[in-house]
């Protein structure tokens, strides 16, 4: 029997001044592709240090404090592999540099916004899902963003 392979990730929504949420925006083949910051884990990392480094490269920010919201893993059969996201809470410590964008976030145009919490779930939410796989990443994200509404109590 043949092993499938295995994608692990870590993500963070990230928080500035109690109020602000961070995601990033690629345009391009990706138009109108919102994310959460974060990306694959590294060998040798472990999920928080593949955070962090993630955090800081996408975005110029540093994380002060990293809280666990939950897990999600997906059964990506039409790639063949298994997708595991490590998903967190983050704060930075208010510093932002200059994001260091890989070169196919350079070539999507990816720019990194700031929104409230309430536009980041209406953005997601409005987001135009045509495919299944695109309905699926809706809703996974729009989970996530409600297990960390219910964990921090945040009222929109």
């Amino acid at each position: 029997m043949e092993v499938k392979k295995t994608h692990i990730g870590a993500y963070g929504i990230i928080i500035e001044d109690d109020k602000i949420v961070l995601i990033k925006k690629a345009r391009g083949g990706y138009k109108g592709k919102l994310d959460l910051p974060g990306g694959g884990i590294d060998p040798g990392e472990d999920e928080e240090t593949a955070l962090r480094r993630e955090i800081l490269e996408e975005t110029g920010c540093s994380c002060d404090y990293i809280n666990e919201i939950g897990i999600v893993e997906e059964n990506r059969a039409h790639r063949d592999y298994t997708q595991i996201s490590f998903y967190y809470f983050v704060k930075t410590n208010g510093k932002v540099a200059e994001p260091n964008f890989t070169e196919s976030e350079i070539e999507t145009e990816t720019e990194v916004q700031w929104h409230s919490f309430e536009e980041i779930c209406n953005l997601i939410e409005n987001y135009p899902a045509e495919t299944n796989r695109q309905k699926f990443l809706k809703a996974r994200d729009m989970a996530i963003l409600d297990e960390f509404k219910k964990f921090f109590s945040i009222k929109i």
